[in-house]
């Protein structure tokens, strides 16, 4: 039986200032966007390994608790001037903070072969959570959409390895990932483009 617990906590501000020339790095033409970014984290795990002569089998949960928020203090730059969002022209500053708790379940699977080796398995549940420019962009021509939906990955895996001789061993597996609600981009007629879940892929 194996447990964990893991914790994360981070505040990352971020500014942007506009350049006098094409080779201004320093941005002495003055700020055009503050924002503070904060995130804390924590995930507990939990798995037990279960043997029954040559074959074993390892279920596993996985929880994960993940709070984001995002606030801009200041934005002069131009975004997209039809977009109601934060990062719009002369929009709103945006104020955003998202709560999300994910049940994360696993399974592993192996038998001894013997010689030959060991044949193996798993099938498991992954998360992406948002990013910070999911939710307040600092994009010129991005729209943000309303509100965001998890994006979930699921990945099945076979394999087989062995160790022939005291010098050769391999490791060979074949596994298959679906992913769910991505977040990315969808492009529009004008020319602009909108963050958005843009479903399975």
């Amino acid at each position: 039986l194996s447990a964990g617990l893991w914790f994360f906590g981070s505040d990352a501000p971020v500014q942007v200032d506009k350049g006098e020339r094409r080779d201004d790095d320093e941005g002495r033409g003055g700020a055009l966007s503050r924002a503070d970014r904060r995130t804390v984290a924590a995930a507990l795990f939990l798995e037990n390994q279960l043997r029954a002569g040559r074959r074993r089998l390892t279920p596993g949960l996985r929880v994960e608790l993940l709070h984001q928020s995002v606030r801009e203090t200041l934005d002069l730059a131009v975004g997209a001037a039809t977009s109601p969002m934060p990062g719009a022209e002369n929009g709103p500053l945006g104020d955003r903070s998202s709560l999300a708790a994910v049940l994360l379940p696993g399974v592993g699977a192996a038998v001894d072969l013997g010689p030959v080796g060991e044949v193996y398995g798993n099938l498991s549940r992954g998360y992406k959570p948002r990013l910070f420019n999911d939710g307040v962009t600092f994009q010129a021509g991005l729209n943000v959409a309303g509100t965001f939906e998890a994006s979930y990955a699921t990945v099945a895996e076979a394999g087989l390895r062995g160790r022939p001789t005291p010098w050769l061993s391999f490791d060979t597996s074949a596994f298959f990932l679906t992913y769910d609600d991505q977040i990315g981009l969808l492009g529009n007629d004008s020319g602009g483009a909108t963050r958005r879940n843009l479903g399975p892929l």
